[in-house]
Formats: C-alpha cells, structure tokens, sequence
C-alpha cells in the first residue's frame, strides 16, 4: 500500500474510535454502605442513610436523613440492597420488615419483605435483601426505604458489610 492510503486508513480509524466513544456514555455506578446503626422506627417507611461512599462515578448520591441517588443519565438501572438489624428478641412470627423503592418521593417497587422470624425464645436477626431493575429518566431520584413493625424501634446493625447499595446502570 502507498503511504497517503496508510494515513487515510489510520484516519478514519481515529474518528470511527472517535464515534465510539460518543455513543458509548461511562458506566454509571453508586455503591454505599452503612457502619452507623441507624435507628428505624416502628410501623412506617425509613429512609435508609448509606453514608460511606464505596464508588460514585457520577456524585449521583445525596447522603443524610433525604439520602437518594438522581440518575445522571436516563436508563434502565438495577439497584441491589442489603440491611441487617440488630439482633433482638423483638421478632414475633406475625410481625415483618420490608425495603421498598421510592421513585421522585413515591413509593414504586418491593425489593423485598421478610415475615415469620419467631425471636421470643431466642435472639433473632431480621436481614432484608433483594434487587430491583427501574427506568429512570435523567435527573430522577430514587431512595431505598426500610419498615419493621417489632413494636418499638430498632437499630440497623452498625456494619457495612451487612448495610449496602449498589446501583448500576445496565441499559
């Protein structure tokens, strides 16, 4: 080949890398957890604050009591969560704990909901886990709510290793 056709090849090869690149946008990932034993009252839906930041690619994630994540692109997402609480003689068979997904401030998904843990006799540990694939449009917000219903309040244990989320943007 003569030399003028090599530099076009290599020419065109730039831009198609080029074009790519523009269609190709960076993957969207938030992981958090929680080492800070967050208090979860009884009977209604709570925020869970995942204050320690693992990975953000984006700053997607708001932490504190409004915790929540806006989708810096529009997408499909899958949010996997996890929360532990503390281990309690609390549990009766009849009572249960849940996570539930909120979309723009409304509820949207069950991730997961957990019944039947009889801790009467015994001390008991509720973990509630599950994974959920939501649509999101560009700038909406999605949280991750816990509720329990023992009867009093209870604390979600004080580990990261048992308090995390991780969304991921898969389309």
């Amino acid at each position: 080949m003569n030399r003028e056709l090599l530099e076009k090849l290599a020419s065109l090869e730039r831009r198609i890398g080029a074009l790519e690149r523009q269609e190709r946008p960076a993957p969207v990932v938030a992981v958090y957890g929680t080492n800070a034993g967050q208090s979860i009252g009884n009977d209604s839906d709570t925020i869970v604050n995942f204050e320690d930041v693992v990975v953000d690619t984006h700053g997607a994630v708001t932490t504190g009591a409004g915790w929540h994540f806006t989708a810096p692109l529009a997408g499909v997402y899958a949010v996997a969560v996890c929360v532990l609480f503390v281990t309690t003689t609390a549990w009766a068979e009849t009572e249960f704990a849940r996570l539930r997904l909120y979309a723009d401030g409304a509820a949207a998904q069950i991730i997961t909901l957990r019944t039947g843990l009889d801790s009467s006799a015994a001390a008991g540990a509720m973990q509630v886990n599950g994974v959920v694939v939501v649509n999101l449009a560009a700038g909406a917000q999605i949280d991750v709510r816990v509720f329990q219903n023992s009867g009093g309040p209870l604390a979600l244990n004080a580990s990261g290793n048992f308090n995390h989320i991780g969304i991921f943007r898969i389309h």
